[in-house]
């Protein structure tokens, strides 16, 4: 469903960023293997559909925590964007919100610390890299 999505946004425009290939699997066996997760950001991002958590912690706080808990389910990427609908809110809000919570709470709390730490790597090699001090090309 988010590759129809991806085509038929493709069929209208051309998508206003292109994502790197990062999802490709390395050393995989088949060529064409991709890592789902990041394959779906990879074409969300490209047509406009990545949710803001901060603007669904605003809003509808179990949709932010659906978002930053669960998996990559399509329902995510309606949230916002050109297939946004009313449908997948309520979705996320509570059919894809309810396994979260039947998560040991010890589970969740790790997934959160998880995110804090490296929130804080990438928040420092940011800060790193925007005072000149990143690893650049050599030369």
């Amino acid at each position: 469903e988010m590759q129809a999505m991806w085509w038929c946004e493709r069929l209208e425009r051309e998508p206003a960023r292109r994502s790197p290939d990062y999802y490709k699997l390395k050393e995989s066996r088949v060529p064409y293997g991709v890592d789902y997760g990041y394959y779906m950001f990879a074409l969300a991002r490209e047509i406009g559909a990545v949710p803001s958590l901060l603007r669904w912690l605003r809003r509808r706080p179990r949709i932010a925590v659906t978002c930053g808990f669960g998996q990559a389910h399509v329902p995510i990427f309606r949230l916002e964007g050109p297939f946004a609908s009313e449908g997948a809110v309520e979705t996320c809000a509570t059919e894809l919100f309810g396994p979260i919570m039947q998560r040991p709470f010890f589970m969740n709390i790790i997934f959160f610390l998880e995110g804090l730490f490296f929130a804080a790597v990438n928040g420092a090699a940011a800060a790193l890299e925007s005072r000149g001090g990143g690893a650049g090309p050599a030369g």
